[in-house]
């Protein structure tokens, strides 16, 4: 039985354990602690868990249908416990539906309410340890699938990447181009290709090298003619290995792009932007009500900071630097000081990098644990930036950048914001721009406030997470 196997019947047997565990542990606390006023339980337990022959198979449809045993093992946890959530959610008005029209006994509505938090937790807790497990295994090479990305662009780039940095159950073992390469081409070909990845050759010999290696899984980045690709597909399906094309239809960004099925034909549809002035009203209010409670809660904080700063570095406490925002608007960012006073005289704007020489021994300490920015939340509460948005940037680099890059100055299109989705998934400081772009784009693009709330709790993990301690 392969990894992947093993791993869906863990989590399926997992969550029946924890629905099993939950009636009895809902149960005993309601009616049999002083958490809860005791009393008599209407019925026995036996009913409740007679229930469980129609809500555990609902339960397990659900979570099949929203993909929780598909790829839970790529997703992150926050992810994992929005889904759970959800899915808990629709199981139990289901199950809830079903039990109407059985009218033999009556329930407790706080034992359901408490079965409800119970089960999600433990199957929460469960998947954790289980995606744990799955990742230590990954990094010892067990259950990794062989793949070949085919193309040298800046999707293949990112793909490459990706699987680089252990992003998903993927091993990357080479790159390969579309037709055989010779002279120059090759050569330029390879010099593009990141340090220590090797370059297989054409598709055709990716289809040759997995008659004597393992090969699971190739990835096409670059546009291909369709006769080319009907013999790689042919090829592909006699060596068993699964092609996956990823090009970027049209030239547009692929958050942007929705795909269904319409009279037996394939189209592609281009997303509106979800944030409308309500949304928008919506998101401000929000804006205000935490960076109120982040304000009052992170002042002890602020104000150690300050002391700090002012006792062991000559200079201003807090730093104040222009940055440009909603609709290419300059704004006065505020951040505490971190680097020496006068740290670009010699260097002009220059991005801060990891370790750089100009910070103060506090200053350190504070860019570890993100500290510097917590002034940002005046910045929140005046309306000049949000709680989560792309990250704004000097106008000398939002110039620089919106000429290189394309697609660039849609971030400017809602608030910057005090942590993002690139930042979240890694991307900060002196990091892949063009890939921080992509991700700033999808967010906008895919915005709700449960995407919003994600982000947040992605902040608050990445905060506290072992490596920051």
């Amino acid at each position: 039985m392969s990894l992947k196997k093993i791993i869906i019947f863990l989590a399926v047997l997992f969550d029946i354990i924890a629905i099993i565990i939950s009636i009895y542990a809902a149960f005993y606390l309601r009616f049999h602690t002083e958490i809860f006023t005791p009393k008599k339980p209407l019925v026995d337990i036996n009913y409740y868990i007679a229930t469980l022959v129609v809500f555990i198979p609902v339960w397990l449809i659900v979570n099949l249908n929203l993909g929780l045993y598909r790829d839970f093992r790529v997703r992150h946890i926050i992810d994992e416990l929005f889904l759970i959530i959800y899915a808990g959610a629709i199981s139990i008005l289901i199950t809830l539906g079903i039990a109407f029209f059985y009218r033999a006994f009556s329930y407790s509505r706080l034992t359901l309410i408490l079965f409800t938090f119970i089960s999600i937790l433990l199957m929460f807790t469960f998947r954790f340890i289980l995606s744990i497990i799955v990742h230590r295994l990954w990094k010892k090479g067990i259950g990794l699938k062989q793949s070949v990305v085919v193309g040298n662009n800046e999707l293949a780039r990112l793909i490459i990447n990706k699987m680089i940095k252990g992003d998903g159950p993927n091993k990357l073992k080479g790159v390969a181009s579309i037709k055989e390469l010779s002279g120059d081409d090759k050569e330029d070909f390879i010099k593009e290709l990141p340090e220590k990845v090797p370059y297989i050759g054409s598709i055709s010999d990716v289809i040759k090298l997995s008659k004597n290696e393992v090969i699971d899984q190739i990835y096409i980045t670059e546009e291909i003619e369709k006769s080319s690709l009907y013999e790689i597909i042919e090829m592909s399906e006699k060596a068993n290995i699964t092609l996956r094309i990823a090009t970027d239809i049209l030239g547009i960004m692929r958050s942007k792009v929705t795909a269904d099925n319409q009279f037996g034909i394939p189209l592609f549809t281009l997303k509106q932007l979800p944030l409308t002035p309500f949304n928008r009203f919506i998101k401000r209010v929000l804006d205000i009500i935490i960076s109120v409670v982040g304000i009052v809660i992170t002042s002890p904080i602020m104000i150690i900071s300050a002391v700090i700063i002012k006792a062991t570095s000559p200079g201003p406490i807090l730093f104040k630097q222009e940055r440009v925002g909603l609709d290419n608007k300059p704004f006065m960012m505020y951040k505490f000081r971190s680097m020496r006073v006068g740290a670009e005289k010699k260097t002009g704007p220059v991005w801060a990098k990891k370790d750089d020489p100009r910070r103060t021994p506090y200053g350190r300490f504070m860019r570890k644990f993100s500290i510097d920015e917590l002034p940002q939340l005046f910045n929140v509460l005046k309306g000049d930036m949000a709680i989560v948005g792309p990250r704004p940037e000097r106008p000398v680099f939002v110039e620089k950048f919106s000429k290189e890059i394309p697609r660039y100055l849609e971030r400017h299109r809602v608030k910057s914001g005090l942590t993002g989705w690139a930042q979240v998934n890694g991307l900060r400081g002196d990091t892949s721009l063009s890939e921080r772009i992509e991700y700033d784009i999808y967010y906008i693009e895919n915005w709700n406030l449960l995407f919003d709330l994600k982000i947040v709790l992605l902040t608050f993990f990445n905060f506290v997470s072992p490596e920051k301690i």
